[in-house]
């Protein structure tokens, strides 16, 4: 699968990430919080990744104590590249009296990390723009929310571009679902996303999109999912080549548990 537009675009050096999702951190199991938190951060070392995306449900409630939020920003500091945070339904507010601890670890995380809330997208050049993602918030957990809507059309060119989303992969005819997301209904923006970042599930799974690969990384939290995460290497002339692998809290390092490439058929 080619990932250049033609013979005369040159190769674009190639970019390593790291994805994770639906970690589900709560005070209440502060010690595995803090555990996943610092396991992924070790992985991102080891595996080189230039980018880490956290796809969602960063919290498992936005109700927690200002101390254990405040212990979670200490342990992104354990993170030596950007961290690119989108909310998932579980971190958002339902009422504007709830508390938000998501927006109480964006304004403690470093410069460098960001959290993105803004409802209409945000894009952002990371990895000396090699790599452009782009992301939005979660104006609201139901069927009208499209956590793809507004993704910039652009063409394939100089940087890799990433689609980070939180939400329900399914197709066009399907039931509704809240935050659905639906590939046909972006068709033209994503015949330029070499790679979508997906959480909201807590099983792995691989799909391709035309030349889109699009994944599901599967919960990083040791209680609700099984400590997994993907490594991302996009390089030409291949594009996207994923490898998912789990945190062995019992050795404290990573096992590689899937080879690259889709594991389901094509979402039309």
């Amino acid at each position: 699968r080619s990932a250049v537009d033609g013979p005369s675009t040159p190769p674009r050096r190639p970019v390593r990430l790291l994805h994770a999702s639906d970690l589900h951190l709560h005070w209440e199991q502060a010690s595995h919080a803090l555990a996943s938190v610092r396991g992924l951060a070790a992985a991102a070392m080891r595996d080189g990744a230039e980018a880490v995306l956290m796809a969602g449900d960063i919290f498992d409630t936005a109700n927690q104590p200002a101390t254990f939020v405040e212990e979670i920003a200490a342990a992104f500091a354990h993170f030596t590249q950007p961290v690119v945070v989108i909310p998932g339904n579980h971190d958002i507010r339902y009422s504007a009296t709830e508390p938000d601890a998501l927006g109480d670890l964006r304004d403690l995380l470093a410069d460098h990390h960001r959290v993105i809330v803004a409802h209409e997208g945000e894009s952002l050049s990371l990895a000396d723009g090699a790599l452009e993602v782009w992301g939005r918030g979660m104006p609201e957990h139901s069927p009208r929310n499209d956590p793809l809507q507004g993704i910039p059309c652009a063409p394939r060119s100089g940087a890799w571009r990433v689609v980070i989303a939180h939400g329900e992969l399914m197709d066009a005819h399907g039931l509704s679902r809240s935050s659905p997301i639906i590939l046909e209904r972006h068709r033209d923006a994503l015949d330029g996303v070499d790679y979508v970042a997906l959480g909201h599930h807590d099983a792995h799974s691989l799909h391709e999109w035309g030349r889109t690969v699009v994944c599901y990384s599967g919960s990083a939290s040791p209680l609700q999912g099984t400590s997994s995460y993907a490594l991302v290497e996009i390089v030409d002339p291949h594009g996207a080549r994923v490898s998912i692998a789990r945190w062995d809290t019992t050795t404290d390092h990573p096992s590689r548990t899937d080879a690259s490439g889709p594991d389901a058929p094509d979402v039309t």
